[in-house]
């Protein structure tokens, strides 16, 4: 058995996280904090408070491993090193915002006004669409009936952009935060003589500790979920900090961290099909939608498929997802709306090695509706259904990878990259909450 916990970050100074590059001396920080750089940030905690290199002369651990004496450890990580390779960490986002579903629109004028969320409607054109290899109308097609238009002003509609809406039960359910950043320039250096090179410039866009929630700025906070075995105590000491993100030496990344066990009744509300099972009547079908990334596969350019086979190759892949309770046997996907991204991250244990092959992630956001085939597994679907939200979905790939400054691709060396995605089920009321506008 797992248990879930809460992390919480709460930063103290400004912070650069994951910086991607805008243009060659242009980077930028992100708004979210991911899965990848808060472990890293906990495993370099880990080390640091080990010692550093022993005295006998043992080169520098670059990774936690069970092998580390926890006696050797300030108190509060004791509890995380054995099972460290169990734990699992979710992406932290700004006051624990999931992402929205990627069927959700806003006016393409005016974003303050009410949100629509078009997952029913597109439901219901995919089920009536006679050739299978056809997609439904969209908004983007330029097909968009009364339906698709914003309902306080003529407009039409837009997927969601930018920004993060707070969830139900919060203390501003529906608002959109943004977090706020700042631009810095600097002067290049030298990598040879160590001093200023003229007309070298370049540009870091940090975070500061501050968000625009509606039009109010509020400090900053970023909430995300960790999965460990039952009977590992996570807590640690009040005011503890951490350092996240890169450039730390320059003081960026302080973050003020408190991780405490999720209450069960928020476990409970991810659960809840009601508002599905209202809007569609249909038994024999669930939407799931994912909160954060997911790694679904790697390798080079994807091949152009139909829909049919598109959508086959996602049930597979959720079938062989591990689960409390086995998926059912006739599981289909019956409709997805799905964002995707590639990557190249570093091989997991290796510093320096890249991945040769590009990742291929499901965005957070990304939206499943599952049925069943055989009406003697409706039932079965729900009970999956339900154990995929309490335990979350987790992918391991295996990569090979190459040195980073190396211009061959041939593999160097092999490991492996994982996932763990935190899945709540589409609700009507969560995706349409209503900011309300200001005064």
């Amino acid at each position: 058995m797992n248990r879930w916990w809460k992390i919480r970050l709460t930063p103290r100074s400004p912070f650069l996280i994951a910086a991607k590059r805008i243009t060659a001396n242009d980077y930028e920080t992100l708004d979210y904090i991911p899965a990848r750089v808060l472990k890293a940030a906990v495993a370099r905690a880990i080390i640091e408070s080990y010692g550093g290199t022993p005295e006998d002369g043992t080169p520098p651990r670059y990774w936690v491993d069970p092998g580390l004496d926890p006696a050797r450890c300030r108190p509060e990580w004791r509890e995380w090193i054995k099972p460290f390779s169990e734990i699992l960490f979710s992406d932290a986002m700004p006051y624990g915002a999931g992402r929205p579903p990627s069927t959700l629109l806003v006016c393409k004028v005016d974003p303050s006004h009410s949100p629509q969320d078009d997952l029913i409607n597109r439901y219901a054109l995919r089920k009536a669409v006679a050739a299978p290899g056809q997609l439904p109308p969209t908004v983007e097609s330029g097909d968009a009936g009364e339906g698709r238009r914003c309902k306080e002003c003529p407009q039409r509609l837009e997927r969601w952009k930018s920004g993060w809406r707070l969830p139900s039960g919060g203390r501003q359910p529906g608002k959109v935060a943004h977090v706020q950043k700042r631009v810095f320039t600097r002067v290049e250096l030298d990598v040879w003589r160590h001093t200023h090179r003229d007309e070298h410039l370049f540009s870091v866009a940090v975070g500061i500790p501050e968000a625009l929630v509606g039009n109010t700025a509020e400090p900053l906070v970023f909430e995300g979920w960790i999965h460990a075995p039952e009977d590992v105590d996570l807590t640690l000491p009040p005011g503890f900090e951490l350092r996240v993100g890169a450039n730390l030496g320059t003081g960026l990344g302080r973050m003020e961290v408190e991780v405490f066990p999720e209450p069960p009744e928020d476990r409970k509300r991810w659960a809840e099909f009601g508002d599905w099972k209202k809007e569609v009547h249909d038994p024999s079908s669930v939407a799931l939608v994912l909160v954060t990334d997911a790694l679904y596969g790697v390798g080079g350019k994807r091949p152009v498929a139909s829909l049919e086979e598109n959508l086959a190759e996602y049930a597979r892949w959720w079938q062989s997802r591990p689960s409390a309770i086995p998926a059912p046997s006739s599981l289909t996907v019956s409709y997805a709306s799905i964002q995707y991204e590639s990557r190249y991250p570093f091989v997991a244990g290796q510093p320096g090695i890249r991945t040769v092959d590009p990742l291929w992630y499901w965005l957070g956001g990304s939206l499943f509706v599952f049925s069943v085939t055989d009406p003697a597994e409706e039932e079965v679907l729900l009970q999956w259904a339900t154990a995929v939200v309490k335990c979350g979905v987790r992918s391991d790939v295996s990569v090979q990878g190459a040195p980073a400054w190396s211009q061959d691709e041939s593999p160097a060396l092999s490991g492996s990259e994982t996932t763990w995605t935190p899945v709540r089920a589409w609700s009507a009321r969560e995706s349409q909450s209503v900011s309300q506008k200001e005064e």
